[in-house]
């Protein structure tokens, strides 16, 4: 089975990429709902697509072991990052700085990787048609049955992706740049995490620092976050990163030896999963 799994600092396009993927290639299965990468799914599939951004930070070892496994990472502008508001909690941001810079320097490393195709999602929305041509390029296998730009009429995501994605519509550019109306919470993240200049230049969204001149005398307000800004050492946080030590243990047993031995998955299994026909 061929898996193309979806990754990326969260508001960062994870959810509109996993739609293009699963509307406009012909994928026969897909997690209709977020899908970590040590799940897989109970039926068999050619082509299975999932998703789960924070993935970006633990994905790097599965592909060693899963040859097959093909990552699609998502970059975006953390100005519009850590302003962007989740469509089930609209009275609050969700990402901030310190999670993004997390999930940016995984990606980075991800990036030589043959089977991982890091796209930008300003580029997206702005060239949905260049997108497309550079997947076909990269993911030969797949075979596109519509355009992008008509995801849309096909699109019958569930109700959490509604959410993330504020509806189902044509891929549009609005929300590029819409960190400039939510300037006080974009300067409290930086007196928070610092400046972003750097990475800003590195990755293209700026020249230099004359971007700065826009936040000259707001006054910061972080406003209420989905995401703490600051990282306890909470027993919470210390068992949630050994079972992700643990999953990757399990998930190389089962793709190394009980799968060969059996012919078959064991365990980890994700029930929630469709497939549905595709027609060009």
């Amino acid at each position: 089975m061929i898996r193309i799994h979806i990754v990326g600092s969260p508001r960062s396009g994870t959810t509109l990429m996993h739609q293009l993927v699963v509307n406009c290639f012909d994928v026969d299965g897909y997690a209709p709902e977020e899908m970590p990468i040590y799940y897989e799914p109970a039926q068999r599939f050619e082509r299975f697509c999932s998703k789960w951004p924070f993935d970006v930070l633990h994905v790097r070892p599965y592909l060693a072991f899963m040859p097959d496994l093909w990552v699609i990472v998502m970059l975006r502008d953390p100005r519009d990052v850590v302003t962007s508001i989740h469509g089930k909690a609209k009275d609050m941001y969700f990402n901030n700085l310190r999670e993004w810079r997390q999930c940016a320097d995984a990606a980075r490393r991800l990036r030589p990787h043959p089977r991982v195709v890091t796209l930008k999602y300003e580029e997206l929305v702005r060239d949905p048609e260049a997108i497309e041509a550079e997947l076909r390029q990269r993911l030969p296998f797949l075979r596109q049955v519509r355009p992008f730009a008509e995801y849309h009429v096909s699109a019958r995501p569930s109700k959490e992706s509604l959410g993330a994605m504020h509806g189902v519509r044509p891929i549009n550019q609005t929300s590029i740049g819409a960190w400039r109306s939510h300037k006080p919470r974009l300067a409290a993240q930086i007196r928070i995490h610092g400046p972003i200049t750097r990475e800003l230049v590195e990755l293209g969204y700026e020249p230099d620092d004359g971007w700065t001149e826009e936040l000259r005398g707001v006054t910061p307000k972080n406003g209420t976050s989905r995401f703490n800004d600051w990282e306890a050492l909470t027993r919470k946080n210390v068992v949630a990163r050994s079972k992700r030590v643990a999953a990757v243990g399990a998930a190389f047993l089962q793709h190394r030896l009980l799968r060969p031995a059996l012919g078959r998955p064991v365990y980890l299994y994700r029930e929630v999963v469709r497939a549905e026909p595709k027609s060009a």
